[in-house]
């Protein structure tokens, strides 16, 4: 007895669970049975479908056959033809209503329908092998085939009530499936509800206890996050001090170093320029003192001399001393307002220019035997710094013609410009001594003299070289040892590039 009551009471306990086993169990028997009878549903709706269509092609048929007949000419692949069709015809009416099929005959009706209909598909089928039978010009052909136009019309009219019976019965148990599909479905729902109402009640009380909890729980974690939120924004904020500050600290030491590089920059330059400062001195004490040297020895000499053309030729010597001290001087001069005064923008007529330089260098030993030629083919006004530019003329035609080949039979000065950029090119060709190899990349350095023989101060192409650079053009130089020299100078219209920094 003991044992019994334990056994109850372990049904009592466990009574929850297994009414909720069971109501599982009947949903999911339910939604089965559900879907077995939707499956049904589909099937009754194929298999009148299927008999549907096998009626309308049997109506399809009879006319076929009545129109291959109306114009049978009597050869064999007409009727052929004929003879499939009739054979196609049998074979739907066989599937129609031979005895398997239990679709037509379950009642009174179908069973008159099956009556009617037979007599005329076999006074129809007979009249359409008959036809093949007889001569195509037999005059009862005509009326064989009125019977079997009449016929095909009864034929028909029996098929269209096979087809409307068909589509009722159809109907009939497509309307039966649904209720019992709608019964299940309405049993399935009253048994969701029972077990929401009396299994899963107790459940939704627990979930709605938990509920709270977990609400309760939730407004201390989000008490808890807002403080967290606060000691983050606190955070954030003493961050962002702190990377305004190194931010600072980097601007500093950017400026630290960019002060050291620009120290370091102008040590260089310092030591530079005192390294040139040196040499400058000791360049122009030498160079200035030579001359001076020369011509206070050619006093002292003439004083003792007494022969007139002898001191004609001292004099001579003397000129030249001074001559080269003068020019000196004004090289010198030459690169000290290079470096200090600002660019002048003057209209510069390029063919007088090369002309006058030329004259003034007409007394130079062989200027009379080159042949000079000027070309000079712009498309503007050209201006630039006319003294400047009258600098760099000078030099450059001063030594094509100084550094002249007297072995040449035609020696040369070519002078070309052109429309370059926006500016000019002058290229200034000859066919002199030309230049060592060794020497080319230092001929642009300051008191570098490529060729002691010749008389120089080893400034002219340096001049010229940052006089070009000073109005944003660029030089360079070509040069073969025996063959000539050629140089390349390229300077901009200063007017052009006085419009582009206004419109800037």
């Amino acid at each position: 007895m003991k044992v019994f009551l334990k056994y109850i009471g372990k049904i009592r306990e466990n009574f929850r669970r297994y009414l909720y086993v069971l109501a599982v169990f009947t949903v999911l028997s339910l939604v089965g049975g559900t879907q077995v009878i939707t499956q049904s549903h589909i099937g009754v709706q194929k298999e009148y479908a299927y008999l549907l269509e096998i009626a309308e092609n049997q109506k399809e048929y009879t006319y076929k056959i009545v129109e291959a007949l109306k114009f049978y000419t009597g050869s064999n692949d007409e009727k052929n033809k004929i003879l499939d069709y009739i054979s196609v015809y049998d074979k739907y009416h066989f599937i129609l209503f031979n005895e398997e099929n239990k679709s037509i005959g379950v009642d009174e009706v179908n069973e008159r329908l099956i009556n009617k209909l037979t007599p005329h598909y076999n006074r129809f089928t007979n009249y359409s092998k008959k036809l093949l039978l007889i001569d195509i010009n037999d005059e009862s052909r005509a009326k064989i085939f009125d019977n079997l136009v009449t016929t095909k019309r009864f034929l028909n009219d029996d098929y269209d009530l096979v087809i409307s019976r068909y589509h009722h019965m159809l109907s009939d148990k497509i309307n039966n499936l649904q209720i019992i599909e709608l019964a299940l479905a309405g049993l399935t729902i009253l048994i969701l509800l029972f077990e929401v109402i009396f299994i899963f009640k107790p459940t939704f009380e627990d979930l709605s206890f938990k509920n709270k909890r977990i609400t309760y729980i939730n407004k201390e974690l989000k008490e808890s996050i807002a403080e967290k939120d606060q000691l983050a924004e606190e955070l954030k904020a003493g961050e962002e001090e702190l990377l305004q500050y190194l931010e600072h600290l980097n601007a500093v030491n950017q400026k630290l170093t960019q002060s050291e590089q620009e120290l370091k920059v102008k040590n260089e330059d310092l030591v530079s320029i005192n390294n040139a400062l040196d040499k400058f001195v000791y360049s122009v004490s030498h160079d200035l003192r030579s001359p001076i040297a020369s011509s206070i020895g050619l006093i002292s000499i003439m004083r003792k001399e007494e022969n007139i053309e002898v001191l004609r030729q001292y004099f001579n010597l003397q000129e030249k001393s001074l001559t080269k001290l003068d020019n000196f001087i004004s090289e010198i001069l030459d690169y000290s307002r290079n470096a200090r005064l600002e660019l002048s923008k003057d209209e510069i007529d390029l063919d007088k220019m090369i002309v006058d330089v030329i004259d003034q260098y007409s007394y130079m030993d062989y200027s009379e035997t080159i042949e000079k030629t000027i070309n000079v083919n712009i498309n503007q006004e050209f201006y630039s710094d006319s003294k400047r530019l009258h600098i760099v003329f000078s030099n450059l035609i001063s030594n094509s013609i100084k550094y002249i080949s007297h072995r040449r039979e035609h020696p040369y000065i070519h002078i070309d410009i052109t429309d370059y950029r926006e500016g000019i090119k002058v290229i200034i060709d000859d066919n002199g001594q030309g230049i060592a190899e060794e020497h080319l990349p230092n001929i642009f350095q300051m008191f570098y003299r490529a060729d002691n023989e010749k008389p120089g101060s080893g400034l002219g192409l340096h001049i010229v070289q940052e006089i070009v650079k000073k109005m944003g053009g660029d030089i360079s130089v070509k040069s073969v040892q025996l063959k000539g020299t050629t140089f390349e100078v390229y300077l901009p219209n200063l007017k052009v590039a006085s419009q582009k920094e206004m419109a800037a």
